[in-house]
């Protein structure tokens, strides 16, 4: 069975849906409070995740489009790419060792997945661009 082809925005779309569905299921909760609610984390590790491999979809050679990803990374070099991409691997092989002031701290401002965010708004065309939850 042949793999499709992931297209850019699609992938771009799938990131930027991904981090905003993990924060809105954090919504007003503290850290502290996310350490304590295993339900929410897991579903915030999961868009997470998602969101990571959506990245690693879009730098693939064989089935995604490695020369936006490394247009976008040229245009943005002070994004974390290389950490924001190897989440997915740490929340799926290294579960059992996963800090929540390390999750926490990528959602926060200045954390990996909000500053990739912040690219993507400013990379997808509007017109792919999903609402805001």
């Amino acid at each position: 069975m042949a793999r499709k082809q992931h297209y850019p925005d699609q992938c771009l779309a799938d990131i930027l849906t991904n981090i905003e569905s993990a924060r809105s299921f954090i919504g007003e909760m503290t850290r502290e409070e996310l350490h304590d609610d295993d339900k929410t984390l897991q579903a915030v590790l999961k868009r997470l995740e998602n969101a990571s491999e959506a990245y690693s979809r879009l730098c693939d050679s064989k089935h995604g489009a490695p020369e936006v990803a490394k247009a976008i990374e040229a245009r943005h070099p002070g994004v974390p790419w290389r950490h924001f991409q190897s989440l997915a691997n740490v929340y799926r092989h290294d579960y059992d060792l996963i800090d929540v002031d390390l999750v926490w701290k990528v959602l926060q401002p200045g954390g990996a997945a909000t500053l990739v965010e912040a690219v993507i708004r400013r990379e997808l065309p509007l017109s792919q661009i999903p609402p805001k939850p």
